[in-house]
């Protein structure tokens, strides 16, 4: 799932879907790139070199809006964050944001791509 000012694509998996790769993948388009785009393909590219923070960060470059999508606001947000030593361009910016409930449990996964 990707946020940009409000507006994203989604994909609601259930608990069998989970395990299939190609389920999590959302086919569209985005900032002169064509999907499929993934939440874990892009966090597998990154070789486990990221940043952690919490929240859902601002997007490169950074004049777009912040926060989450109305059915997963109030739950606790952690994001995973391109270092900025590998980018040379907002076009390599990525974060992928895990929304946690109370227990602890993801509720929801956005993947958040930069543009130019």
């Amino acid at each position: 799932m990707g946020i940009e000012d409000g507006a994203f694509a989604q994909t609601h998996l259930g608990a069998s879907e989970r395990g299939n790769l190609t389920a999590w993948e959302i086919g569209t388009s985005y900032a002169e790139r064509s999907g499929p785009f993934s939440a874990l393909d892009t966090t597998a590219q990154s070789g486990g070199y990221y940043r952690l923070r919490r929240g859902v960060p601002r997007t490169c470059p950074e004049t777009q809006s912040t926060g989450a999508p109305g059915e997963l606001a109030g739950l606790r947000a952690i994001s995973l964050i391109a270092p900025r030593d590998t980018m040379s361009s907002c076009m390599q910016w990525w974060a992928v944001t895990l929304f946690l409930d109370d227990g602890d449990k993801i509720r929801g996964v956005a993947l958040r791509l930069g543009s130019p």
